[in-house]
């Protein structure tokens, strides 16, 4: 039930208001009543009101300005209609510039007139709230994109700053293999750098955009958990750092789980664990809890102070130590919303100078294993043969030269188009067991090719060739593109040699 305020000092025209709203308005109300400005006050304090009826002529107002001023600053979401005598319009003209929805003349109140006021002032205020909203939205995405340019100017510069200087320093014959080795080490570390900060730019796009969905499947989760720790072992063993992973044996070999998302989040967590632990240990666990599927990072690092723990997951914020990470504070972010996608929660415990505990908890589904194992299965399950022929699809000369140097001395031969329209008049003319398309290239779209190559072979009645996508794009549908027409696997880009030489042999 809405309640209405009626600050009015006059007892008739107070009656008569009430009396007309209660005939016109069609939903029940309360109705409170203060005879001044410091009783109406008195009010507001201690109750919220739907709306406000004020008399401009109170005893104790020093003036409308004043009067106005002091109700919005108690209440400033709530609509005020002011009342006025027909020989003081001016007046009702006055507080509607103030910020008053409407005024109503004593005296003068037709059949109608109040509950047209009444309807007016709450369309009115919530347009007006609707708008303030629009302009603190718009001030914050454009103080978001500032923020955003001046990071990405610096960090990204950063690592290319290291990639462009060390370059020239290797073309030195004069160098020792330690410096050589100390310079490949630099170039290594740039790249890694720049890779993760774009992701995480694209990551952070993509979630804003509410382009991100939950890719729910059944996933071997010690198997990922594995494959996303190998990479950090060896840093952290150059460290000098201890690790531990511990997976509890009452999880199930198989889970329903995003696996992309279990990857990016715990890899980030164990990721900064590496950046601010000098010294100690880190150890990732994986266990049940209240039906729950709990992954848990921890470490003996620096610790995070407890001012900065509320912060620490806000986009851009790396905390009163983060300015030595070669970050830019969009990990833990992303992170978070990630969680908060798969419907579970993240939390943090942390000591300065004790270390941290990051800890995220999602949905368990446990996929049931089979009652019988059927032993027809292993006679059809063969091992891939390695192709003899490889078609690459590839625009980039760059690209272009590392496949060469990555299957320089293989025992399959392969060949390099330039475009679209090159690489099918090579499928044309010969036969490969394996072609690798690009999702862009200068004159067709990879998934218009991957069409043309499977119409081809319907047409010829050839042999299926095994298609596989090379992607560096971040947007969904376009990936997809590629698989609805009729590639067998993606592989994105950047990729390494091993990813690249796996895709090859099917191992």
């Amino acid at each position: 039930m809405k309640k209405f305020l009626i600050v009015e000092d006059d007892n008739i025209d107070a009656e008569i208001l009430k009396r007309q709203l209660q005939k016109e308005l069609k939903e029940p109300f309360e109705c409170s009543r203060a005879i001044c400005l410091a009783e109406a006050i008195d009010i507001l304090t201690l109750e919220k009101m739907d709306m406000i009826f004020l008399d401009i002529g109170l005893p104790d107002a020093v003036s409308l300005e004043n009067s106005v001023s002091r109700l919005f600053k108690l209440s400033p979401h709530t609509p005020l209609i002011v009342l006025t005598g027909d020989d003081n319009l001016e007046q009702g003209i006055l507080a509607v510039k103030l910020g008053a929805q409407d005024y109503l003349v004593k005296g003068d109140i037709s059949s109608g007139g109040v509950s047209r006021c009444v309807e007016f002032s709450f369309i009115r205020k919530s347009v007006e709230r609707e708008l303030i909203y629009q302009k603190e939205e718009a001030f914050r995405k454009n103080e978001f994109k500032s923020l955003f340019l001046a990071s990405m100017s610096h960090d990204l510069r950063a690592p290319l700053m290291a990639i462009i200087n060390v370059v020239p320093e290797l073309k030195n014959r004069d160098l020792t293999v330690e410096q050589v080795n100390d310079f490949y080490d630099i170039l290594e570390k740039a790249g890694e750098t720049q890779l993760r900060i774009i992701n995480d730019i694209l990551d952070l796009t993509k979630l804003e955009q509410g382009n991100v969905k939950v890719n729910e499947r059944e996933v071997e989760l010690r198997k990922v958990v594995n494959t996303t720790v190998i990479p950090f072992k060896h840093l952290l063993e150059k460290k000098g750092l201890d690790f531990k992973l511990i997976i509890d044996d009452e999880i199930a070999p198989k889970v329903i789980s995003d696996d992309v998302s279990i990857t990016r989040i715990l890899g980030n967590l164990i990721n900064n664990a590496y950046k601010f632990t000098d010294e100690g240990e880190i150890k990732v666990e994986v266990f049940l809890a209240d039906q729950s599927l709990v992954f848990r990072v921890s470490d003996t690092g620096q610790g995070i102070d407890l001012k900065d723990q509320e912060n620490i997951f806000n986009t851009f914020n790396q905390g009163s130590s983060g300015q030595r990470s070669d970050g830019v504070g969009l990990g833990l972010s992303i992170c978070r919303q990630r969680v908060n996608l798969m419907g579970g929660s993240m939390g943090l415990q942390s000591k300065v100078g004790l270390g941290s505990e990051f800890t995220f908890t999602l949905p368990y589904y446990p996929v049931s294993s089979p009652l019988k194992v059927i032993e027809a299965k292993k006679e059809t399950k063969r091992k891939l043969v390695k192709p003899r022929r490889i078609l690459f699809f590839e625009d980039d000369p760059c690209n272009e030269k590392l496949i060469e140097l990555y299957l320089k001395g293989a025992d399959y031969s392969f060949v390099v188009a330039k475009n679209g329209t090159e690489g099918l008049e090579q499928f044309k003319k010969d036969h490969f067991d394996m072609v690798f398309v690009d999702l862009r290239m200068p004159d067709l779209f990879g998934h218009e090719v991957v069409q043309m190559l499977r119409e081809l072979e319907k047409k010829e009645k050839r042999h299926r060739s095994i298609i596989i996508g090379f992607t560096a794009s971040a947007v969904d549908q376009e990936v997809e593109l590629l698989t609805s027409a009729g590639c067998d696997s993606l592989l994105l880009k950047p990729y390494r040699k091993m990813e690249l030489l796996q895709k090859i042999t099917g191992e």
